[in-house]
């Protein structure tokens, strides 16, 4: 029983699968204005689950949160340089 308890933790701490076209709509909705683009990225960034011994792990490998990381701070420079370009264009 403890060894199929073992194993059964074992394959829940495994990283999560997330699909190459997530982390491509990421980028899209990144250059295309921001916010989807930031919330993305925030999401599967900042993923975790918690397993039932109660330790806390992220959902998805370091490469994708790396990734993710990268739409988010993609995201946010375009919603800047968007809202700037907004303010100053129309003055």
């Amino acid at each position: 029983l403890a060894q199929l308890e073992g194993q059964r933790l074992q394959t829940l701490a495994e990283y999560d699968d997330l699909h190459l076209g997530w982390i491509i709509a990421g980028y899209v909705f990144a250059l295309l204005g921001g916010f989807f683009g930031i919330l993305t990225g925030y999401l599967v960034y900042t993923s975790k689950k918690t397993l039932p011994n109660g330790a806390v792990m992220y959902a998805y490998t370091p490469e994708r949160r790396a990734q993710a990381k990268n739409i988010l701070i993609l995201g946010i420079i375009v919603l800047v340089l968007a809202g700037t370009y907004r303010i100053f264009a129309n003055g």
